[in-house]
């Protein structure tokens, strides 16, 4: 790849508008799901697993639960997008409101 293509992708990447959304972690020996909100679907996985490798993720249920079970014991899943023309202000109320909505469906634990 030539420098400016290289360049150009960089900058196309940095002025993306990332997804936001719902996701859940399952652990489905367990029974247990947690649910939560984030403004950026294309990289919490990655960075969920990261700190439950490292042992700093600040959920301690979900800490043993994958310390039990390891990595092939757990599953992500998108539960919803939302549209990217909505302001600041409605987005963080449709992820709390969302959010909600969902643990309270799977009877799930927040994240």
């Amino acid at each position: 790849m030539k420098h400016e293509d290289r360049k150009a992708a960089i900058n196309a990447y940095k002025d993306r508008d990332p997804a936001q959304g719902i996701f859940a972690i399952r652990c489905p020996s367990e029974g247990v799901i947690w649910v939560g909100s984030t403004k950026d679907l294309d990289k919490i996985k990655n960075r969920i697993w990261f700190t439950l490798r490292m042992g700093t993720t600040p959920q301690k249920d979900l800490q043993r639960a994958w310390n039990s079970q390891g990595e092939d014991g757990f599953e992500f899943e998108e539960l919803e997008r939302f549209d990217a023309d909505l302001i600041d202000l409605a987005q963080r109320r449709m992820r709390k409101e969302r959010r909600d909505y969902w643990l309270e469906k799977f009877a799930a634990r927040p994240f």
